[in-house]
């Protein structure tokens, strides 16, 4: 049975520079209200302070007034624009008075909404309760040399076996219990991940006729051991126990995602 209650958003906000809440809180009371474009004209120079920079992408926009208004700091009025709530006043007023009491009340909010925090540690304790919760997602040793390869030479060699099962025995002899996924697990997801990745488009400029796109085969494997390691440990699927924390259908957390929470969660 499910001890996790249904989060109510999955994906967290493209940003880790949790100071965009208050700002934008604050941004909302002095003008009375706030919107896309307010945002994007005006909240890059509050977070830099007086250094002139570029503005923020309107997913990253987007994704912070959806989380505000989940969390009960902003209210829409109409299709584009939202007002400050008493909740906003108070957070906005926190984190300018006591930044502790702030990143509190930030924390409960964030774990009503999406789960993750509460779940993320919890699952991570579970994992390694010696080493106090510490998990490494691994990435090749550093003394593997390649070679360019083109893009749809993907087969699967003995080399790149080797540097996996290298990888994996120097991670278990530095710091015992911060990987607990059994090595063949691991290496089957790996080999068909990186297969796949073979078959995708490059994400290049067009490329002349007489020109193939080649790839680095230790940037594919990086990338790829990366993505599976955080599929296998951060599933909604418990690795040890293969038991499920969510009842729901809760989509699987990607490295990405992996990578926003952990610089908001310290």
């Amino acid at each position: 049975m499910s001890n996790w209650n249904k989060p109510e958003l999955f994906g967290v906000g493209q940003f880790t520079d949790l100071r965009m809440y208050g700002e934008a809180l604050r941004l909302a009371s002095s003008k009375g209200y706030l919107s896309i474009d307010i945002l994007q004209a005006e909240l890059p120079q509050r977070i830099k302070g007086l250094l002139l920079v570029e503005g923020f992408g309107t997913r990253a926009i987007v994704d912070l007034i959806r989380e505000m208004q989940r969390f009960g700091f902003l209210r829409k009025i109409n299709t584009d624009k939202y007002i400050i709530t008493e909740e906003g006043i108070k957070y906005a007023s926190l984190e300018m008075t006591n930044i502790f009491h702030a990143n509190d009340m930030l924390l409960r909010k964030t774990q009503e909404v999406f789960v993750t925090p509460a779940w993320l540690i919890n699952r991570i304790w579970k994992l390694n309760p010696q080493g106090q919760g510490q998990i490494v997602i691994p990435t090749p040793i550093k003394d593997w040399k390649t070679a360019p390869r083109l893009w749809e030479d993907n087969d699967w060699t003995a080399d790149l076996e080797d540097v996996c099962e290298k990888t994996y025995n120097r991670i278990q002899q530095v710091i015992p219990g911060a990987f607990p996924i059994p090595y063949f697990e691991w290496l089957n997801e790996i080999c068909l991940e990186y297969k796949r990745e073979g078959t995708l488009k490059p994400r290049q400029k067009k490329l002349s006729c007489k020109k193939k796109a080649k790839y680095n085969p230790r940037a594919r494997l990086s990338n790829v051991m990366k993505n599976v390691s955080v599929r296998l440990i951060f599933s909604k699927t418990d690795p040890q126990t293969n038991i499920d924390d969510f009842a729901n259908v809760r989509s699987q957390m990607t490295h990405r995602s992996f990578m926003i929470w952990c610089p908001r969660l310290e």
